[in-house]
């Protein structure tokens, strides 16, 4: 049950943001380029805990990106292409 909350709080901060393809289901966004650490320390650990809050600190510091433009930015970098409009924003 604990992981589900957590889960929930997790998606709850994509509340009100959206990808720059205008995608805003919460379920579909993710953190670049630094997710799967965000996901984690979020999920794991409680919010008075410095890992959380280290989650958090990296939050500010990413944008907001859906899962296929998450895989674009990815596929730009392992084929050294130019990476797509939405990580303009972003030095990766």
């Amino acid at each position: 049950m604990r992981g589900k909350t957590r889960y929930r709080k997790y998606l709850k901060t994509f509340e009100g943001k959206q990808c720059g393809c205008n995608e805003a289901e919460s379920h579909r966004l993710c953190y670049w380029p630094h997710d799967s650490t965000i996901r984690s320390l979020y999920i794991r650990w409680g919010p008075d805990n410095p890992h959380r809050k280290k989650a958090e600190k990296l939050m500010q510091e990413s944008i907001v990106v859906c899962a296929n433009c998450q895989r674009d930015g990815y596929h730009a970098i392992k084929t050294n292409e130019e990476l797509p409009f939405i990580f303009a924003l972003t030095e990766v």
